[in-house]
């Protein structure tokens, strides 16, 4: 399947009279050699991101004395790519700077509201005079943004519980059910660590800068892409960046990579997934369920396409679409892979119980490697705890009435709709709509949300407070 047109510049022929000849072909080496170049670590700025590390390292074990709190510490520890060698390159006067994830681990037992108020007070503690302020993601946490000898750093501190792996895949602590995020963490940097040979570490660094350059990369809920993780774990699982390349390229659906004992309930045994990636550090957890399946299309397409051509295609840029209502609403839900599950199953209720009032949103579908693609005008993001769902219309504003064509022998009698009888003895029934415009269908909704949307979940926030306008400036993304 071809999604771009190419021009003979993007390619070089065979020589006439050669096997294939005036065929196109492509040679990713120069490709692949300039990819690894742009991924070789930064002496320097590696040595002022470990001073960096050091100091803060050293200023929250002091807070914690200072609080008094030794014992319900678990460990003070660097996490994320930093600490497995995975992170791309900081280069000096980068104004994004380098991005540094500390970790307060405390012990198992530390209730919740503790932990999070005094991880708080230890980070910002930690982080005095660096001008620190409170983040809130799925919990709160002190980070700060500021320049170390000309450059800029950002540090977060990040307060987390310690589990176990066995407590992580059961979810469960002391008997009793737990939602998991932050505690894997540790875990993941530690499998990594030990699993990622220094040549490895190169080839996810050559991955990661790979998908950033071709939009594949960036797990959050608006692109809902790869992980710095799930690069990793392509990487453990099958070796190099070719392999991966290869891997997609030769996509089939329904492969599980990382199989284990519990992966029948899990990849194509839940019909949801077009391929499985389980966690090494967590059997229940496939890390393609946060996954979008645009982003998995438009991922075997990027390699095909790569591994034919020697080069990435050229992607197409959002559009704006004028006929969009974008829905707003907070969300209680903290668990990311619980969030990005609800996201779609919302959309695909709002979409199904649109269509029923007789509004379409757009959809084309796709059919890659024998897996189907549906291209909907629907995009989402998230700040913080905001959700926002965009849907572009078909058109905002139909019909007021829609026609059936009734049986011959119909009882007119209990027919609630006005009856056309044409020459030839068909029978039409116009049936009034409840709604003409978008917007109408779209307030109904989200104020009665119990009575047509299925409840994955949002109803809950829904009743909290949910706010839909039209917005002719709503992003949505093509497939390449």
């Amino acid at each position: 399947m071809k999604a771009v047109e190419f021009d003979e510049s993007d390619r070089e022929r065979i020589p006439a009279g050669q096997p294939d000849g005036g065929q196109w072909v492509g040679d990713s080496k120069a490709y692949t050699s300039e990819l690894k170049e742009k991924v070789k670590p930064n002496p320097k700025m590696k040595a002022l991101q470990e001073e960096v590390g050091n100091e803060i390292t050293e200023k929250v074990w002091s807070a914690i004395d200072e609080l008094g709190i030794r014992d319900k510490i678990m460990d003070v520890a660097m996490q994320g790519s930093f600490a497995k060698g995975t992170d791309l390159p900081v280069f000096e006067g980068d104004t994004k700077g380098s991005d540094l994830d500390m970790f307060l681990i405390f012990n198992s037992d530390i209730p919740e509201d503790i932990r999070q108020d005094l991880g708080v007070k230890i980070g910002m503690k930690a982080l005095t005079g660096k001008n620190p302020y409170i983040q809130n993601a799925t919990s709160e946490y002190a980070e700060a943004f500021f320049d170390h000898k000309g450059e800029k750093m950002e540090v977060q501190i990040v307060p987390t519980r310690h589990l176990t792996r066995e407590q992580i895949e059961n979810k469960e602590y002391n008997g009793q059910q737990i939602s998991i995020g932050m505690e894997r963490t540790p875990h993941q940097t530690a499998f990594m660590k030990k699993h990622l040979t220094p040549p490895m570490q190169e080839e996810t660094r050559m991955l990661k800068k790979f998908m950033k350059e071709t939009g594949l990369y960036d797990s959050s809920m608006k692109s809902q892409g790869f992980s710095g993780y799930a690069t990793e774990a392509l990487i453990f699982n099958l070796g190099s960046f070719d392999k991966v390349i290869d891997y997609f390229a030769n996509f089939k659906v329904g492969d599980i990579l990382n199989k284990t004992d519990r992966t029948t309930d899990l990849g194509i045994g839940n019909k949801t997934n077009p391929f499985s990636l389980i966690d090494p550090i967590d059997k229940n957890r496939d890390l393609i369920s946060a996954f979008s399946p645009m982003k998995v299309g438009r991922t075997i397409l990027t390699m095909e396409h790569f591994k034919k051509y020697g080069k990435p295609p050229v992607r197409s840029e959002p559009v704006n679409l004028q006929n969009s209502i974008t829905i707003t609403y907070e969300t209680t839900e903290h668990n990311e892979d619980t969030l990005a599950g609800q996201i779609r199953k919302t959309q695909n209720s709002f979409k199904n119980t649109l269509a029923k009032y007789g509004f379409i949103i757009p959809s084309k579908r796709e059919n890659i490697h024998g897996l189907n693609i549906d291209v909907d005008r629907v995009s989402q993001d998230r700040k913080s705890n905001t959700v926002t769902l965009n849907f572009a219309f078909e058109k905002m504003d139909i019909d007021e009435e829609y026609p059936k064509v009734l049986n011959p022998k119909a009882d007119l009698s209990k027919v609630n709709a006005r009856i056309e009888k044409s020459s030839d003895g068909t029978i039409t029934a116009w049936y009034k709509r409840p709604f003409t415009n978008g917007k109408q269908v779209i307030d109904y909704l989200i104020n009665n949300p119990e009575g047509d949307l299925k409840d994955s979940g949002v109803i809950r926030d829904f009743k909290s407070g949910v706010t839909a306008k039209v917005n002719p400036k709503a992003l949505y993304e093509n497939l390449i």
